[in-house]
């Protein structure tokens, strides 16, 4: 059985695309830290590739995984990309955009074969740094599987400082496990 990486972008889409893309092509309002694929190497290692595809989602989809996610969504069209080194899956990775506070944030959500998190990576950040979440807090998610108890105060701890950041991050984390179930779902039971 093999098991796809995925890709997918909401929000803006014109800077996931360019952040995903990693061409270095910014918008100028974007604070760009990572590309997806350099995430992408950093997280699975040297030799990673990412295939992109494209999923259409009905409309109980969506509902479905906004109910699951506990958080706002409404993409009916979700980009991802299969991620793999030669033959080897290597998991789900689920790029997401989303308002903090005033300013976006665009996150790399890395999920291992399992459909447990395995790495949240910021890839660009335009709030303040002060509200940025820390590496060591970010790291705190790893292991987490369930979109039930992804959430500060539960399976994360508060953010002292950066409450709406750290509510933000765990969304993303819950529609990418909410996604990572309902596509993988769908591709077992065509």
């Amino acid at each position: 059985m093999e098991f796809l990486g995925r890709v997918f972008v909401l929000g803006a889409t014109a800077l996931a695309l360019a952040v995903g893309a990693g061409a270095g092509v910014t918008a100028a309002w974007a604070r760009v830290l990572l590309t997806r694929d350099q995430a992408i190497a950093q997280i699975y290692g040297a030799g990673a590739r990412a295939q992109a595809r494209t999923a259409y989602l009905t409309d109980t989809q969506v509902e479905a995984v906004k109910r699951a996610a506990r958080a706002p969504f409404d993409a009916h069209r979700v980009t991802y990309y299969e991620i793999a080194r030669g033959d080897t899956a290597l998991g789900l990775a689920f790029v997401d955009q989303n308002l903090v506070r005033t300013q976006t944030e665009t996150l790399l959500i890395a999920l291992d074969p399992a459909g447990a998190i395995r790495a949240i990576e910021v890839l660009a950040w335009n709030e303040p740094d002060d509200f940025r979440p820390p590496e060591r807090w970010l790291q705190r998610a790893r292991g987490q599987a369930s979109a039930t108890t992804l959430e500060p105060g539960k399976s994360l701890p508060h953010l002292a400082g950066a409450t709406l950041s750290g509510r933000a991050v765990a969304a993303c984390g819950r529609r990418a496990l909410a996604l990572a179930a309902l596509v993988t779902r769908a591709e077992n039971h065509p």
